[in-house]
This record gives C-alpha cells, sequence and structure tokens, in this order.
C-alpha cells in the first residue's frame, strides 16, 4: 500500500464505540401491539403468516397481543425503480425538507427528482398508524391521485381526505407514479 493514502485514512474507531451514521439510521420505530411467530418477529395481529421467516401465525403463542417494535410496513416502489422503505411517517416531494411536518420531526423527507416540475416541494403524507398506511396530499399544485380498479381511471384524493392503502395501491404525483408494496399480508 502507498504511504500517502495510507496517512490521509481517517483511524478506524476502538472496538465497542458506535460507527459513523448510515442512511439507515433515523427515529426509533413504534411501540405496537402484535404477535409473535414461532421465533418470536413481531407481525401485524390481522397477518395469517410472518413478515420475516413466513412461518404460519396462530400457532400456540403467537394469538396472544404483544408490544414491539413495529418493523417496516412495506415499501413504496416508483417509477424509477427506486424504493423507500414504510417504517416512519414521510413527506415526499421534489424538496420536502421545508415542509413543517419534517421541521416538527413529525415525519422524515423523501425528496424524488422530477424534471417537469409536475411534483410539488412537498406533495405526499404517509403516515403510518398502528399497522395501517395513511396517505393524503400536502396541498399540492397537481394533486395525488390513487388508481381506481372499478372505475378503470384515476381519482383525485379530495383535501384533507385520508386513504388508507395496502399492498398494490398505485399512487400519482404530478408526472410521477409510486406502487405501495405491502409486507404485512392480512388475513383474508
Amino acid at each position: 500500500a502507498d504511504p500517502a493514502l495510507l496517512a490521509e485514512r481517517t483511524p478506524l474507531p476502538p472496538e465497542g464505540a458506535p460507527g459513523p451514521p448510515t442512511p439507515d439510521d433515523g427515529p426509533a420505530p413504534a411501540t405496537v401491539k402484535g404477535i409473535r411467530c414461532p421465533v418470536d418477529h413481531h407481525n401485524s395481529p390481522a397477518a395469517s403468516y410472518c413478515s420475516s421467516c413466513g412461518r404460519k401465525l396462530g400457532i400456540s403463542r403467537s394469538l396472544v397481543l404483544v408490544d414491539g417494535p413495529r418493523p417496516p410496513l412495506g415499501v413504496l416502489i416508483l417509477d424509477d425503480g427506486s424504493t423507500v422503505p414504510v417504517q416512519f411517517d414521510l413527506v415526499i416531494g421534489r424538496d420536502p425538507d421545508g415542509d413543517e411536518l419534517v421541521l416538527e420531526g413529525a415525519a422524515l423527507p423523501v425528496g424524488v427528482a422530477d424534471a417537469s416540475q409536475s411534483v410539488s416541494r412537498s406533495h405526499l403524507h404517509i403516515q403510518l398508524e398502528q399497522w395501517d398506511v395513511i396517505v393524503s396530499d400536502r396541498g399540492s399544485s397537481n394533486g395525488t391521485f390513487v388508481w381506481d380498479d372499478a372505475a378503470d381511471d384515476w381519482r383525485r384524493l379530495r383535501d384533507a381526505e385520508r386513504l388508507r392503502i395496502e399492498g398494490g395501491t398505485r399512487l400519482l404525483m404530478g408526472q410521477r407514479e409510486v406502487v405501495f408494496d405491502q409486507h404485512h399480508v392480512r388475513a383474508p
């Protein structure tokens, strides 16, 4: 190794010392009532199978509701293939850092690229309530739309409308499409 390059490197932290922050660092997950699978993974009380290991739920002790950290409830998949884990409340937009929910620490910002500027600075709010994922529009210029299978068309979310979404829900923010992929499958 070149000694000049080694001299520029910062030393490793002592064993046991916290390392540098990672992109996964964030607030602690919320504590929610849930059920445990046979190998102790925390799951939604409505789930039939463990979202971590796939084991059948409802066997022996897993029907007892216990407090535990809420695992990620799914991911948002953007039309460019990028993904956003859904573990905390989020504000999604072109530049959501100035949104009041982000400034108050009530939600994490998720910036999306949008050359057409059809996505507002703060466009969409993702809110987690127990095991449910709720979406609402943040007063965007072009609105937030949800795909309605029955009508075979996009339906605009009304002002102050809060919509619980499930796996497969398609959302449209300006010209950007987002699909929610749910980790916790509910019982039929």
